[in-house]
């Protein structure tokens, strides 16, 4: 098993989590996922994770 972890800089649009620390202050967010796939590169394996977050929130219960 695999844990990516990935650090990004806070973009002005998206909400703060409740992870979030400094609130009011905008540093670097980290994202987290495991995976047990292999033979796929790291940044194919992170642009099927958002796209699966992305989907979730989009037909999610409002």
């Amino acid at each position: 098993m695999r844990l990516i972890i990935c650090k990004e800089r806070s973009q002005l649009g998206p909400r703060l989590r409740f992870t979030d620390t400094h609130i009011g202050t905008r540093g670097p967010r980290l994202t987290a996922f495991a995976t047990n796939t292999t033979g796929i590169l790291i940044a194919e394996l992170e642009r099927r994770h958002r796209q699966r977050t992305r989907g979730s929130h989009a037909t999610g219960p409002t």
